[in-house]
């Protein structure tokens, strides 16, 4: 005697099919032939154009109030950018909240900062804390030589230093309140506390 079985099919399931990964030339021609348009909302991340979570007035006022300490510090021969893309690879292309990089804004008229151009990248996190944690893998694998990730929320931030260039930072630090944070290439530090007390409760 002969069964007959229906089997069924499973649907594909949207999170595990193959994607295509895009490199930063890709998109930038992309944006050069106004397929994609110019501006703020993606990101491309390790090959993915990631739509960038909209900032709050606690978000954007302390990443522009770290990029005044920090040119502070810093002096001449320096300068911060804000949400503007560095160059982490060919397919990554991040847009840090702020970057210190040594020259002048008209050094990156025709190129985005490298790795070799940075001291720092700093990424403040809010609702946008997973993928801000992501960024270390791919700051690391590009040898950005520290990343700071403040969590506005928490009042702290996480220190990475001595990157592996494969996906790693060495040195991993959390800071609060009560701790200083040394400005690379400087002798300067800046104070958490009084940072931090300018958020609003």
């Amino acid at each position: 005697m002969s069964y007959a079985f229906t089997v069924p099919v499973a649907s594909p399931d949207p999170f595990h099919e193959p994607r295509r990964k895009f490199t930063a030339d890709e998109v930038y021609r992309m944006l050069d032939a106004g397929i994609l348009e110019e501006g703020p909302g993606l990101e491309l991340l390790e090959g993915d154009l990631v739509v960038m979570s909209p900032q709050g007035a606690p978000h954007a006022g302390f990443a522009e109030l770290l990029r005044e300490r920090l040119l502070q510090a810093l002096g001449p021969g320096h300068n911060a950018r804000t949400h503007a893309p560095v160059d982490a690879g060919p397919y990554s292309q991040p847009e840090p909240d702020v970057a210190v990089v040594r020259g002048r804004p008209e050094d990156y008229l025709t190129r985005h900062p490298t790795a070799a151009d940075t001291l720092l990248v700093v990424e403040v996190a809010r609702s946008s804390l997973p993928r801000d944690r992501r960024k270390a893998r791919i700051y690391a694998q590009a040898r950005f030589p520290e990343y700071w990730l403040f969590d506005v929320e928490q009042r702290s931030v996480l220190v990475h230093r001595d990157p592996d260039g494969v996906s790693s930072y060495g040195q991993v630090l959390t800071l609060g309140a009560a701790d200083r944070l040394a400005v690379p290439g400087t002798p300067a530090e800046l104070d958490l506390a009084a940072l931090f007390a300018l958020l609003p409760a």
